[in-house]
């Protein structure tokens, strides 16, 4: 009976041996299923920080671009600012330059509209005079003479005759003649030309 007993336990013993290997061989396909998944995890991860690092690479060298590109624009707009400024400076000094032109045409006008007036009056007291001159019958035509210039010898082919006989008084508008000779012809020849004009 002994026998029988101890064949029961040492089956028993096994039974329980068979069965903590399967609980062992399960839990051991656990922990590794447990162990890939937890590996995939890391691999995860892990290319997801290598990601992260490369896009955070990356946002720093697009930060530092942007940088660079805000300071060249910021010089840019200082470059634009001085010339602005230069070309605001510019053009007050042509619109000073405008304006004293402008002054000076408007002082030079006046200076012509003055001058046109007047000679516009000049012309018109002129015209007035010049039409009362040509609607009044001429003066009388007296010519001059000097004794001292009738007492010289005449130029040859030139009359004797006394020079109350040779003084006309003419009304027309012709030249007036001497005994027969242009007034002219006789001045020439007597010397008379001083006493005319």
């Amino acid at each position: 009976m002994d026998t029988v007993s101890l064949e029961h336990q040492i089956q028993s013993v096994q039974r329980h041996i068979s069965f903590l290997k399967k609980e062992q061989m399960a839990l051991l396909r656990d922990l590794h299923l447990e162990i890939l998944r937890l590996q995939k995890r890391c691999s995860e991860l892990t290319h997801d920080l290598e990601m992260k690092e490369a896009q955070s690479h990356q946002q720093e060298l697009a930060s530092r671009e942007l940088e660079s590109k805000c300071r060249e624009l910021e010089s840019q707009l200082a470059a634009r600012a001085a010339a602005n400024a230069e070309l605001r400076r510019e053009v007050a000094q042509r619109e000073a330059l405008v304006s004293a032109l402008r002054c000076s045409l408007r002082a030079e006008e006046r200076r012509f509209l003055e001058e046109l007036r007047r000679r516009s009056h000049r012309a018109t007291v002129l015209g007035t005079e010049l039409q009362k001159h040509t609607e009044a019958p001429p003066p009388p035509f007296v010519l001059p003479y000097n004794a001292e210039a009738l007492s010289s010898p005449l130029p040859p082919g030139t009359s004797s005759a006394a020079p109350s006989e040779c003084i006309l008084f003419l009304e027309d508008s012709h030249p007036p003649r001497v005994c027969g000779k242009d007034v002219e012809e006789i001045e020439n020849g007597l010397g008379l030309s001083q006493w005319v004009g």
